[in-house]
């Protein structure tokens, strides 16, 4: 699998295979991160030249977005109209705590109007069948599991801090396939 991290640390996990773009939240949900993951996405984009499948989860732990970065969320869903051709968002954790993050995600698609199909599931499977669409062309349910799999073992490789103002993100790619 030629999977491209293009950066991990503590709170976020960018990562590129095939047509999808993968963001694992574990921390922070910031705007600053936000941004460099749509701008990373904007890169993939122009590059491959054909709509990408945005698998975004979130881990358990991750604090609820704060609102400027819920804003930004909701901007950033409208922004990707031409560039995305499905959207899956997955939370894995259960009870109270989980139910209100999907709200707060769930609420943000409702104000963003995306125009491509976008879901919250609870799992990583789920998420991958819709991303899959039934369609061919489209990468497999057990590949893009795969690639959620191994970008959650990658090590932490980034000491960007996006909530410190005036810390910038190393440019380009931090790893590259092995």
């Amino acid at each position: 699998m030629d999977l491209c991290i293009e950066e991990s640390s503590s709170d976020v996990v960018f990562a590129l295979w095939d047509r999808v773009a993968l963001n694992i939240w574990r921390g922070k949900t910031t705007v600053a991160a936000l941004r460099r993951g749509e701008h990373l996405m904007d890169q993939y984009f122009s590059r491959r030249g054909e709509r990408l499948l945005l698998l975004t989860l979130i881990e358990a732990t991750a604090p609820l977005p704060p609102l400027d970065a819920r804003l930004e969320l909701v901007a950033f869903l409208k922004r990707a109209n031409d560039k995305v051709e499905r959207s899956a968002l997955v939370f894995e954790g259960e009870g109270f705590r989980a139910a209100s993050i999907r709200a707060v995600v769930a609420g943000a698609s409702l104000f963003s109007r995306p125009a491509y199909p976008h879901r919250v599931f609870n799992s990583v499977g789920g998420a991958a069948r819709f991303l899959a669409g039934g369609k061919t062309g489209l990468p497999a349910p057990h590949l893009v599991i795969r690639m959620a799999n191994e970008a959650r073992r990658r090590p932490i490789t980034s000491g960007f801090v996006p909530w410190v103002p005036g810390t910038a993100p190393l440019p380009g790619p931090l790893l590259r396939p092995r």
